[in-house]
This record gives structure tokens, sequence and C-alpha cells, in this order.
């Protein structure tokens, strides 16, 4: 169920938004067309919840943290997901919370993660990534132990989708977005 309607007029005013930020930010002009193309890359999420980690939420939080500053990319990350959820209403709130915590927690690491890392790249990635999952498993673990089985099924395919297919669209695309920040 996805409310498209308001999906479409919201899709407007942001990508206005990120026109009229273009004179005087480019960097907030990038991260707002970021912002709409996370929130259309979480639809797909909104009709099936195994499709939530084609999502590029946590790939341009990482980058958003790198170039505007850790709280500035956890509160994106935070966004995308709670505000996203406006045009999806049935998505399962525990996984929603439980996600902006741990894209919150990761963002808040990519400083340390970029100083271990050296810069923003795959192993920059993954250590997010890592950092994503072991708070995100933390939780399920601790608040919501009904969830485990399921949450264990799902693990393969999403660890396909966020190493493998976030370190392909980072290989190629990471680099281009960090510049134009």
């Amino acid at each position: 169920f996805v409310l498209w309607k308001p999906l479409y007029y919201t899709s407007i005013a942001m990508f206005l938004l990120s026109l009229a930020l273009l004179p005087f930010s480019s960097k907030w002009s990038i991260i707002t067309i970021l912002a709409l193309v996370t929130i259309w890359s979480r639809v797909p999420g909104f009709i099936h919840f195994i499709f939530n980690k084609l999502a590029l939420n946590d790939l341009f939080t990482l980058i958003v943290a790198a170039n505007a500053g850790w709280l500035t990319g956890s509160l994106f990350g935070v966004f995308g997901i709670m505000f996203a959820r406006i045009f999806g209403p049935n998505e399962w709130l525990p996984y929603s919370i439980r996600e902006s915590i741990a894209v919150f927690a990761a963002g808040a690491a990519v400083p340390i993660i970029i100083k271990i890392t050296g810069g923003l790249n795959i192993s920059a990635l993954f250590m997010f990534e890592g950092v994503l999952y072991v708070t995100y498993y933390a939780l399920v673990w601790l608040f919501w132990k009904d969830e485990i089985p399921l949450e264990m099924a799902l693990l393969p395919a999403v660890v396909f989708f966020d190493f493998f297919l976030n370190a392909n669209w980072i290989g190629m695309f990471g680099k281009t977005i960090s510049n134009m920040m």
C-alpha cells in the first residue's frame, strides 16, 4: 500500500526545493535530491517488506555523513526511514524504529570509520554496515525476540543487498556524489 498522490506532490516540492537551494548551497541541493531518491527507493519495501533493503538510505547516509558531518548524516538517515513512512503507512513500525536507531548509530560512527579507512570507500561502507547491523540485531535481540527467526531467515538476502549491491553503487557513484557535495 503506497500513497502515490502525496508521494508525487512531495517529490515535486522536494525537486523545486533542490532547485531553489542550488544558488545558495549546492551541498544542500544535493542532499535534498538524495533524500528524494531515498524516499522513492523505499517504495518497493512498502509493497513487500523483503524489498526494504533495496533502499539507498544506508549508502546515502554514509555519503552525507562523510561530507556534511555525522549529525547531518545521521538525521538524514532517520529522515529517509521515518519521513518515507508517510507514503507507506502500513510499514511495520518496530522495523522503522530499530532501523532508524541503527542508521543513526552508524551515521554517528562515520567520523571514526573515515579516520580508520582513510576516506569514503568500500571499506568504509562495510564498516558502516557493520555498525548498522550490530545495532539493528542488538535491538532485535533485546526488544523483539519473537522476530529473531524472521530476521535470521532474511539475513542472506539482506547481506547480499547491503554489502554486494551497495558496494557496487559506491564503487560506481560514491566518488561522483561525494565530489558534487
